[in-house]
């Protein structure tokens, strides 16, 4: 039952191949994605479960959630950054018409 609780980041994941789209309501369901997933690590996981990785698997064994969640707190940090600079999803530039 524990792999179930992973299924609505893999279709968000899925569906954020549909940024190659351009499509603005892909970039705010990415980042929502990438968010919550990220908090993962910080919310979701009890500090014993990181513990008992340690012991048993020694360092390597953090390796697979520090890759995912890792990865996307950079990504959406990321995400939020290009948000700031362009004030628009995607860093899309809006034409000044000239």
């Amino acid at each position: 039952m524990l792999f179930l609780g992973g299924l609505p980041w893999l279709a968000g994941n899925a569906l954020g191949v549909l940024a190659l789209s351009g499509w603005r309501w892909v970039f705010w369901l990415a980042l929502a994605v990438n968010l919550s997933q990220g908090m993962g690590i910080v919310f979701a996981i009890p500090p014993e479960v990181f513990q008992a990785v340690l012991e048993v698997h020694g360092p390597l064994g953090l390796l697979p959630i520090l890759v995912t969640d890792g990865g996307a707190l950079l990504l959406a940090g990321a995400m939020v950054v290009s948000l700031a600079v362009y004030r628009s999803p995607w860093a899309l530039r809006r034409s000044g018409g000239a």
